[in-house]
């Protein structure tokens, strides 16, 4: 828990990944542990022993991931276990038994028994090494090669048996998780190009994901930064502060224009807000604001196209993100045509609310 201090924090590593630093204070939300301190200064209280700390439980649900054995290997396992020890015990018993009981030479029993093993061997070998290493090599090699990660051999069998459900995370994998300027918006008579210049500039001396996404658009554009003087970088990811030639400016989330005049840009702000876009605004030292600019994490290009295939194909298409609220959330997931989603989960959530479509469904 925060004691003392403002700054954001970078814990994309706990829930997923999300596109933009989330502001600590004190008398808020905790800190998870791994998680990265960006642009501040924090005292923190520790509350839990390392065994309950998320990136302990995170750690844990990848071993039990990983402990998940496919049908076919468990299949084999239970196969290997009694045909493998019952063919050797069949050969030392022709080693042992005939010379004994039937007075046949130890070196003929010996061969016998060598023959015995030599003939028992193949389909053993074939039962135990097939299938891992064909799913390995022939399945998952492949699929990484067209750009699929498939984490085990029982999440392939899964797949190819898939009928009705598919769980996408949001960030890396239907988004870029890199934030792009959407949006920049000029009131009272200041040129979008003005608005855009100014914030490149407040944002040069930034290393805020938001400050190199508008650094990235003013160079597509060919805006000339300026000079920058008395700048502040105002903690908690609020926004930065400075003088361009001699006048005041402010750049920063909607909190620090909220004694303003809100009449001219209200209506902008909030429709794009709504759109699950981030909304920085810049205005003078007043409080007026001379207009916005509106980012997002930009949806990979074959995202659509891949849920429209899926759900032409009868299958239900869910959406499972961490850092992100349920108003970004909705808005990816209406913008690609996600059946369902559910934002703000941490790891363990996301692992129960799988496990309830596959008790919902019956499958995966």
């Amino acid at each position: 828990m925060v004691v003392a201090g403002t700054s954001s924090v970078d814990q994309a590593a706990i829930t997923g990944g999300e596109s933009v630093p989330v502001a600590k204070e004190v008398g808020g939300d905790g800190v998870y542990a791994g998680t990265r301190n960006v642009d501040g200064y924090l005292e923190v209280r520790v509350t839990k022993p390392e065994r309950e700390s998320t990136i302990a439980r995170v750690a844990a649900l990848v071993a039990e991931a990983q402990s998940h054995t496919s049908p076919t290997e468990a299949f084999i396992e239970r196969f290997s276990r009694y045909y493998t020890p019952a063919v050797i015990l069949l050969a030392a018993l022709l080693v042992v038994v005939p010379p004994l009981a039937f007075g046949v030479p130890f070196l003929e029993a010996f061969y016998r028994a060598l023959i015995l093993l030599v003939i028992a061997c193949p389909p053993c070998a074939l039962a135990i090494s097939t299938p891992p290493v064909s799913m390995v090599s022939g399945g998952i090699t492949t699929a990484a090669h067209n750009g699929v990660l498939i984490k085990g051999r029982d999440s392939l069998e899964a797949v190819g048996g898939l009928a009705r459900v598919v769980v996408f995370d949001k960030t890396g994998t239907l988004t870029t998780g890199r934030l792009e300027v959407d949006d920049v918006v000029g009131f009272g008579g200041v040129p979008e190009a003005e608005v855009l210049a100014v914030a490149a500039s407040l944002e040069s001396r930034s290393g805020h994901p938001i400050a190199e996404a508008i650094r990235r658009r003013a160079e597509e554009e060919g805006a000339v930064l300026r000079d920058v003087e008395e700048f502040v970088s105002l903690t908690g990811g609020r926004g930065v502060r400075g003088r361009i030639g001699g006048a005041a400016y402010t750049l920063g989330n909607v909190a620090l224009f909220a004694d303003g005049d809100d009449r001219a840009w209200r209506a902008a702000y909030d429709r794009l807000e709504s759109e699950g876009k981030t909304v920085v605004l810049a205005g003078t030292a007043s409080g007026g604001v001379i207009g916005l600019v509106a980012l997002s994490d930009v949806v990979k290009r074959d995202a659509e196209k891949t849920v429209a295939a899926l759900q032409a194909r009868g299958i239900r298409t869910v959406m499972l993100t961490g850092g992100d609220n349920e108003r970004v959330g909705e808005a990816v997931a209406r913008h690609i045509g996600i059946d369902e989603c559910h934002a703000g989960l941490l790891p363990e959530d996301k692992v129960a609310m799988v496990e309830r479509l596959m008790d919902a469904t019956g499958s995966w």
